[in-house]
């Protein structure tokens, strides 16, 4: 259909015939998952096609089968009527389910004019439940913790009946890989997810009906130490599902046989692999291997601690790469430099005559004689041979950019490939524009986020995230950005556990999580607000309360540890950075507290207090400035809406001059850290501001934030696409774009709970604006174009003259 008003061309192609249909159903933000380990699992849902529908209420049914689903007769679960606009449940805590079960589940919603639509039948299937004991044991062999070969398991069993299904369910401390039959199940890297190994560990659940065969079959386990500080151990259980309705288990315990992994001299993510490939061996990975020498496995005790399902990501290999650069030192020596930083490991191909020994150094960049500077060093033993040998060192883990391979006798032929492995998150989102430059910023934040993840979730490796972070610091720079462009839900609530798994007694955490060394510093009220940031933004994206629900405690008493540390003003008093950041927190407390209906009037009373103190402390009404002038330190007040409200003008005029000034004496003295955080803070002042030049200057110039910031501000300030903060979780949404004269056009997408919600626009030669945006289902927008109108589901189209 075509409407014109006022000059404006719009064209409707939303979705007003045809059947509203339910679809993308997911389990804990999964489709059809096997590993959900909880009494309440989470469910949502999503109306395709743009419809034109605006949910009012909703029934959930869950049963034990399919039929019974159908038939109305829901023998697990109903949620009654509930009355909400959004796409998402939470079952009751009380709900029976059992473990190792699949059920099936529906959604039956109604509109205003109570217009009904039923979604297809979904289903979850539950793991080895947080409640049930395991009849397996822990196992691990008799050597000690400083014996450098890790062990190796395997068990053989008989398969005589026709099996229908069979599911694996294994956990390891530090990390493993497992065969069946030989073959490996799934490619994924350094599983389980790293925790501190204190309190919870990981463990991770298979299908493996393909691998299993009538007759005899083996399990294989490899082990590396990983950041386990002790021996390499594992815990698993098979399940087999047999077509006569019995079912048989197969767990670890005593009699599974273990030996030292031959090959594997030293395996150890911190001090490097030493690889020995030169013997032949027969491959114990398959059934009718002769085991009879190896030792029977030592059961082993690990009271106190969680065994619960790693519903997160695993790490699976992103991309392969060929060095940029090869440079010949010597006849033994060679440096291969690629084109960015690794995260993973590297494949050898070989041509050595004789046996021939190979050190690898690792590290991100050279000395002024081309020698890398190693941060860890392998060594790799190769057998002489006709032919070339390919040596795949897929246990070890390294963060790179250039390797130094020396070898102790010349070789005929070497060369290395290097593979990425990340955390296997999906992009939901991404911002582009016509400027070079800040699409090269947005490029290298997706290529750092997706290449990073597992350094920040292992801390140790984070050496090689733009600057030595601490962990709390990478995840406040990169959470905004993560949940923005990529399914990172459950990676940042898997964070914010390992925050929590750090708190002590005092309520104080650590800057670093999972911190399995114990090395961690207490962290400040900067470094401490991803505790209650992340689960805010998690909140602002999603409406889903569940992660500050479960850190809503560890919020309260980690503010409490912040207020034992304040002296007679009520401040922190390290520096203005920490006394604001203590009020910010306490803003943050006061809103996910609202969140999930918690007592807020102390809250309230702190901010009160904070806000006339630190204005007393750090405010100059005179040059309308804070913190001796700080440019940082007055953008970031004005930010966290700390100006008073009769110098708010004046303070956004003194923004403007100091931006273009060099930077203050207190701005040079910042640590690099709090640095990018000012900058940061600066570009969301800047934007608060609309002042769009300014802020486009900025990153454009030498104060530039990070490149996260930088893909946010595309998205949200020039695409225009922006959170309702009043309807969280996109059910209603802004658009709102700064048309730059910098730029000819500018858009931005975002996978929302409802759909995808998207922002483009272009300038046309004679200088009007095309504009073209996208709402789906059960959603609304607010639209800016040279007026302000309201717009439900659907695509448009709109071509107009800005307003002068």
């Amino acid at each position: 259909m075509f409407l014109w008003v006022a000059g404006i061309c719009l064209i409707s192609f939303s979705s007003c015939k045809g059947d509203v249909q339910i679809v993308n159903m997911k389990c804990e933000y999964i489709d059809t998952p096997i590993l959900i380990d909880i009494n309440n699992p989470r469910l949502e849902w999503q109306y395709g096609n743009r419809a034109k529908f605006f949910q009012k209420s909703f029934v959930v049914e869950v049963a034990t089968d399919e039929k019974l689903l159908r038939s109305g007769k829901a023998d697990v679960w109903n949620s009654g009527v509930v009355e909400s606009p959004y796409p998402f449940v939470r079952m009751r805590d009380n709900v029976p389910l059992m473990f190792l079960t699949r059920f099936y589940w529906r959604v039956t919603a109604r509109d205003s004019s109570g217009r009904k639509v039923v979604s297809p039948v979904s289903y979850f299937q539950t793991d080895k439940m947080r409640g049930d004991s395991w009849r397996a044991m822990w196992i691990t062999d008799s050597l000690s913790k400083d014996y450098p070969s890790p062990p190796v398991f395997r068990r053989e069993f008989v398969v005589s009946k026709k099996h229908y299904a069979a599911t694996l369910v294994i956990s390891g401390v530090g990390s493993y890989e497992f065969y069946i039959n030989g073959k490996k199940v799934e490619y994924d890297f350094y599983s389980p997810a790293v925790t501190d190994y204190s309190k919870r560990v990981f463990y991770n659940t298979y299908d493996i009906t393909d691998y299993i065969v009538r007759g005899p079959n083996v399990i294989y386990v490899e082990t590396a130490s990983g950041y386990w500080q002790d021996r390499p151990m594992i815990i698993c259980g098979l399940v087999l599902y047999y077509q006569d309705g019995t079912k048989e288990q197969i767990v670890t315990d005593g009699n599974w046989k273990t030996a030292s992994m031959m090959e594997y001299l030293r395996n150890d993510f911190s001090k490097g692999m030493v690889y020995d490939a030169s013997p032949e061996k027969e491959d114990c990975r398959l059934p009718g291997f002769d085991d009879s020498g190896w030792s029977n496995s030592v059961e082993f005790d690990m009271p106190g601690i969680k065994i619960q399902s790693q519903i997160m990501p695993p790490m699976r290999m992103s991309g392969m790469y060929s060095p940029s650069l090869v440079t010949s030192l010597s006849s033994t020596r060679k440096n291969f430099i690629f084109s960015g930083n690794i995260y993973g490991f590297c494949e050898l191909d070989v041509n050595a005559s004789e046996k021939t020994k190979i050190i690898m150094r690792y590290g991100l960049d050279t000395d002024d004689k081309g020698y890398v500077i190693p941060n860890v060093v392998d060594t790799v033993f190769v057998s002489g041979s006709d032919s070339a040998q390919e040596i795949n060192l897929s246990m070890s883990f390294h963060s790179f950019k250039c390797i130094d391979v020396e070898t102790d006798k010349p070789l005929d032929k070497i060369a290395i490939k290097a593979f990425d492995v990340r955390s296997d998150i999906s992009t939901i989102g991404s911002a582009r524009c016509s400027n070079t430059n800040l699409n090269d910023k947005c490029i290298s934040a997706e290529f750092s986020f997706f290449n990073t993840m597992f350094s920040y979730l292992v801390p140790k490796r984070l050496i090689a995230i733009e600057g030595n972070h601490n962990s709390l610091n990478y995840a406040m720079l990169t959470s905004g950005f993560g949940m923005l462009d990529f399914d990172a839900i459950l990676l940042y609530e898997k964070f914010i556990q390992d925050v929590i798994d750090t708190q002590g007694p005092d309520g104080s955490i650590c800057t670093v999580a999972p911190d399995p060394f114990g090395s961690g510093e207490k962290a400040d009220a900067v470094y401490g607000s991803a505790l209650l940031m992340i689960p805010y933004n998690i909140y602002m994206y999603t409406a889903d309360s569940k992660c500050i629900e479960m850190s809503y405690f560890a919020q309260k008493r980690f503010m409490a540890y912040l207020e034992s540390l304040t002296g007679h003003d009520g401040l922190l008093g390290k520096d203005f950075f920490d006394d604001c950041f203590y009020y910010y927190d306490n803003k943050l407390l006061y809103k996910n507290a609202g969140f999930i209906g918690k007592d807020v009037s102390s809250c309230l009373r702190k901010d009160s207090l904070l806000f006339k103190a630190i204005n007393a402390k750090w405010f100059d009404a005179k040059d309308k400035s804070y913190d001796n002038g700080s440019l940082y330190s007055t953008a970031m007040a004005y930010s966290f809406g700390l100006v008073p409200a009769e110098y708010q003008s004046a303070v956004e005029d003194r923004i403007r001059n100091l931006s273009y000034m060099p930077l203050g004496k207190t701005d040079k003295n910042l640590s690099p850290a709090e640095d990018e955080l000012g900058r940061k803070y600066l570009l969301m002042a800047l934007t608060k501001m609309k002042d769009y030049n300014n802020a486009f200057g900025l990153l454009s110039g030498d104060k530039c934030p990070s490149n996260y910031d930088v893909n946010n501000w595309m998205s949200g300030a020039v695409a225009g696409l922006q959170i309702d903060p009043q309807k969280p979780g996109y059910q209603h949404f802004i658009i709102d774009p700064y048309y730059s004269t910098d730029m000819s056009y500018c858009g931005s997408w975002h996978t929302s709970p409802n759909g995808i919600v998207r922002s483009s626009w272009k300038r046309n030669e004679d200088g009007s604006i095309f504009l073209m945006f996208d709402i789906p289902g059960n959603t609304t927008a607010t639209v800016t174009t040279d007026h302000t109108q309201n717009y439900g589901p659907g695509i448009y189209r709109v071509t107009f003259k800005e307003s002068e």
